[in-house]
């Protein structure tokens, strides 16, 4: 409109001020006709000059504007094959979904772990994917992302073609560019073997690598935890420390795994002669520790129990020890070998003492029993 109006002064100013020159230079009617005739077609020739740079212009304006256009687009085009490049050669399953629930995204390791094709998945929830219980599981954490609207961290235990795999998702809300929530995206990483090898640290931190039972760390956690649990019900514990009589020549004789297969069965005694709540565990070497909870209020009863336990697990482990050996390729055979235990036992409750304070009294009560011949019980006295 600016140049309208421009073009619209030009052309006004033109006409009035040639009128005017021209009547003012000539008089004669065939000079002034002759002049409006050729002013015409100047005004014609400058106009048509003008128009012709400024459609030029406008021309070049509108092909580069289609340029930038172009560019922009073939950009983003390249953007986002980029982006689709990336996330079908993860290795992370990477996912997004619709506040429906519904697959929206569904790269090529979320087909390779569930067994679906894209267009198997896409249009449909975890319902389609997964069993009952775990699709549920994973909707109600989509849920909490979107009502929360915040990124969130969640393991996810599912079955996948490779079997039962556990599953870090991180997952978060997804917004157009107004802001409107449309949806969430998931990018989830098997760390099945990184949970093996944390619990295989924990086991190696915790429990004996021979016979997997609690070694000293987990003994002495159990073992607090038994006094805190005496103190607050009034119910008296046990700790029995118990040290193999007649291992030693075993291993001398027949050697070290010999004795391994020993200590194994001696382990598998010890559990079969306890309660589920109480505690099996390796001292080291041949020496182990059995915690008793919640025997009795009264100490006498406790005690009589306690020893009730002890001489079950004596009479167990005095039993005939029959190990299956075998020689390199040569033929199995059967090592017979009498083994028997000495038991130092301490009832206590509500002790202000040291979780080693305990084992060493059940320590000096077995060394009694040591003296008194082996194969026997003793029970730590504070006067002995």
């Amino acid at each position: 409109m600016r140049l309208v109006a421009i073009y619209a002064v030009f052309a006004a100013l033109w006409i009035l001020l040639s009128d005017k020159a021209v009547g003012w230079l000539f008089r004669e009617p065939d000079t002034i006709t002759l002049l409006s005739l050729l002013k015409g077609w100047f005004f014609v020739g400058v106009t048509s000059l003008m128009l012709y740079v400024l459609v030029r212009r406008l021309i070049e304006q509108a092909l580069a504007h289609s340029a930038r256009e172009q560019a922009a687009l073939t950009e983003k085009q390249r953007t986002h094959q980029l982006l689709a490049a990336i996330v079908d050669s993860s290795s992370d399953a990477v996912f997004a979904k619709d506040l429906e629930g519904r697959y929206i995204l569904f790269n090529r390791e979320t087909a390779r772990v569930t067994g679906k094709t894209p267009e198997e998945a896409l249009g449909h929830d975890d319902r389609a994917l997964f069993p009952a219980q775990q699709a549920e599981l994973i909707r109600a954490n989509d849920r909490r992302v979107i009502a929360e609207n915040r990124i969130n961290t969640y393991e996810e235990k599912l079955d996948t073609v490779d079997g039962e795999r556990i599953f870090l998702a991180t997952k978060g809300p997804l917004c157009d560019a107004e802001g409107r929530l449309f949806g969430m995206y998931g990018i989830s990483r098997d760390i099945t073997e990184r949970k093996q090898m944390e619990e295989q640290i924990r086991e190696m931190a915790f429990f004996d690598p021979l016979t997997q039972l609690p070694n000293r760390h987990l003994l002495n956690d159990r073992l607090l935890q038994t006094m805190l649990t005496s103190k607050r019900t009034g119910f008296y514990g046990a700790l029995m420390f118990l040290d193999l009589d007649n291992f030693k020549p075993l291993n001398d004789t027949h050697g070290h795994a010999v004795g391994d297969l020993l200590l194994l069965d001696v382990a598998v005694r010890l559990k079969k002669c306890v309660r589920e709540m109480d505690t099996v565990a390796r001292f080291g070497g041949d020496e182990f520790v059995v915690i008793l909870n919640d025997l009795d209020t009264d100490r006498d009863v406790s005690v009589e129990k306690a020893h009730a336990v002890a001489e079950k697990i004596r009479a167990s482990l005095s039993e005939p020890y029959r190990l299956f050996v075998q020689r390199g390729e040569g033929e199995r055979f059967v090592i017979e070998h009498h083994c028997t235990v000495s038991i130092g036992v301490f009832v206590f409750i509500n002790h202000d003492a040291t979780p080693d304070d305990i084992l060493k009294w059940a320590d000096a009560a077995m060394y009694e029993a040591k003296d008194a011949g082996r194969n026997v019980v003793r029970f730590y006295s504070p006067s002995a």
